[in-house]
């Protein structure tokens, strides 16, 4: 057991308009998955009730509270790219998250530490993660 607990997660944003962030995860957080529920009820609709289309995943957001150098490029709200997680433990075939998103809000600082910087970055997903090894 103790060789699956992590040593460190490092979090890569490579966006389409900032560059890249490089940085060390202090804390995630995750918003519920859901699946929304559409109502198609129209005048054809018989037995009383509403008819409504399930299914439609919303995979939510993902915020997480970044450690990073003052120097890296942050990114700004509204932006599309792919977050990426690496994690370290050398016992892991699958070692490498790579998530699809857009920034829903930039900003929540932690405080200054030094050279670094904590602030919580929130992700939303737009696409499927895919598990790999580097």
């Amino acid at each position: 057991m103790g060789a699956l607990i992590s040593t460190g997660i490092s979090v890569v944003w490579a966006g389409d308009d900032s560059g890249t962030l490089t940085a060390e995860l202090l804390q995630p957080s995750k918003d519920p998955d859901k699946a929304d529920q559409i109502d198609v009820t129209h005048q054809g609709t018989s037995g009383g009730y509403r008819d409504f289309l399930s299914g439609l995943v919303d995979g939510q957001a993902v915020t997480l509270d970044l450690h990073f150098d003052t120097d890296n490029v942050r990114p700004s709200a509204g932006e599309a790219g792919d977050l990426t997680f690496t994690f370290t433990n050398t016992g892991i075939t699958l070692n490498t998250l790579a998530i699809p998103a857009n920034v829903e809000e930039v900003g929540g600082f932690s405080g200054s530490l030094g050279d670094k910087m904590a602030e919580a970055i929130k992700f939303k997903v737009t696409g499927a993660p895919a598990w790999s090894t580097v």
